[in-house]
């Protein structure tokens, strides 16, 4: 260049216009959208640590009941996720001894949440009806409790939970004691 102006632009340099109103209208959407978000996660994980919310991973309860001499105690999820393994654990206690069998009643509608599990101890009879499973278990050799564990998962098809009963139940099929169970599922 000779000192002359030439009234054009050297190629190396480049001006850039200031994005417009809508693009910082966008992006100032996006921004408060993504800080929204995070911030609702950050929220319910720290509401879950507390014992009054169950939004994240397996949480369990134990319902209790006593009645014609007998404790039932049921250990089971109030929140679980299709695929985890999820605990359900049902304990009859009746001191002075057990009957030969011991009779516990789940509904149909309540096991068919899991994945088809192992029972340990495994029944030596299942019987029921439409409603109802009910397992019959020998009592220990010695002591008054038998407690049978469903060794399972939330079957992954599984969108939605499921209330159900548990309960022991005589010779007739009638309950002695009965708690109510609720198991909640998030997808």
């Amino acid at each position: 260049m000779n000192g002359t102006p030439s009234g054009t632009l050297d190629p190396a340099v480049a001006v850039h216009a200031p994005p417009g109103r809508r693009v910082l209208r966008r992006r100032r959407a996006l921004y408060t959208a993504t800080t929204v978000v995070l911030a609702a996660v950050l929220g319910l994980a720290v509401l879950d640590t507390t014992p009054a919310a169950d939004v994240y991973g397996v949480k369990t309860a134990t319902a209790r009941a006593e009645g014609d001499g007998y404790e039932l105690a049921v250990r089971h999820a109030t929140v679980s996720r299709p695929g985890l393994a999820t605990p359900f654990e049902v304990t009859v206690e009746r001191p002075g001894g057990l009957p030969d069998p011991v009779r516990v009643a789940v509904d149909r509608d309540y096991l068919a949440i899991w994945d088809p599990g192992a029972l340990a101890p495994e029944p030596a009879d299942e019987t029921g009806d439409p409603d109802v499973v009910v397992w019959e278990l020998a009592p220990p050799a010695s002591g008054d409790v038998v407690t049978v564990s469903l060794a399972g998962r939330i079957d992954p098809g599984v969108q939605q939970g499921e209330r159900g009963r548990v309960a022991v139940v005589d010779e007739r099929g009638e309950a002695v004691v009965a708690v109510e169970v609720a198991t909640r599922v998030m997808p």
